[in-house]
Order: structure tokens, then C-alpha cells, then sequence
């Protein structure tokens, strides 16, 4: 399945990936996934990075995902769409469905924008990260 998450307990965060194509289905999947793992906390950092993503899922898909996800209070959540208009668009509808729930979402086109965006929250080193870290772990595959 293209989409998948290393969590990153003693740092807080969690590396969230999609490549390939990816739909509702798998989105809602992920945020389940998560939502489901013992070493999940809804105040953890998050770069969601979609910069190899080609996507099939739709407004209602979003829209879903938004209600369903297992963030909260105090987190702080980079999504990279990279050059996609597509991507940057649904993740905008994202980012404004989420309103007025307490956690903190930009888009970015750049992953090294969005790395600066989360400072302190991102681990040390994670700002040369070009797409993975090296302990990538999957829940979903």
C-alpha cells in the first residue's frame, strides 16, 4: 500500500509517507492505523510527506479523513505536496476542514520549508532528510 508512517516516540513525531497513487481508502486506513498504535500521542509532531504521491481520493475522502484523524491538542502537522497543484489543493481543503480543531496544519511545496515550519519539533538532523528516514518502519504494508 503506498502510504505509511515511522513514529518516532522518544522525539514525538511521526514521518508520514504516500507514493504512488493513493485514495480514500488508503488515507482513511493510515489515519486509523495511527490513531490504533500504542506509541501514538494525539500532540505529536507530524511531516506528512506527499511529494511522490499521485492522488485518487476525492472531497468526501478528505473530508472523512478530517473527522477521523487521531491528532489533537498541541500538534503541529507539515504536509509537502511538492509541485502538485492537485496535492496542495486537497490538502488546503484539509488544512480548513480541520478548523477549529486545536491542531496546527500547513501544506508546503517544499520539504525543507515545512522542516524549518515544525523547528524544534522535527528530530535533529531532519532537515537534509531528502524523503525517509533510514529506520523506516510500516503499519500498513
Amino acid at each position: 500500500m503506498p502510504c505509511s508512517y515511522t513514529i518516532l516516540p522518544e522525539s514525538r513525531f511521526v514521518y508520514t509517507r504516500g507514493w504512488g497513487v493513493v485514495t480514500d481508502a488508503m488515507i482513511l486506513e493510515q489515519a486509523r492505523a495511527l490513531k490504533n498504535d500504542p506509541r501514538f500521542q494525539p500532540s505529536f509532531a507530524q511531516l506528512y510527506d506527499l511529494r511522490e504521491a499521485t492522488i485518487a481520493f476525492t472531497a468526501v475522502g478528505v473530508h472523512q479523513v478530517a473527522l477521523v484523524s487521531p491528532f489533537g491538542v498541541g500538534a503541529r502537522r507539515a504536509f509537502v505536496s511538492g509541485s502538485s497543484d492537485a496535492i496542495f489543493g486537497m490538502v488546503r481543503m484539509y488544512e480548513v476542514l480541520r478548523e477549529p480543531v486545536p491542531d496546527d496544519v500547513i501544506v508546503f511545496r517544499d520539504v525543507h520549508a515545512a522542516l524549518r515550519w515544525l523547528g524544534d519539533r522535527a528530530p535533529s538532523g531532519w532537515q537534509d532528510v531528502p524523503v525517509l528516514p533510514a529506520d523506516w518502519l510500516s503499519e500498513t504494508e
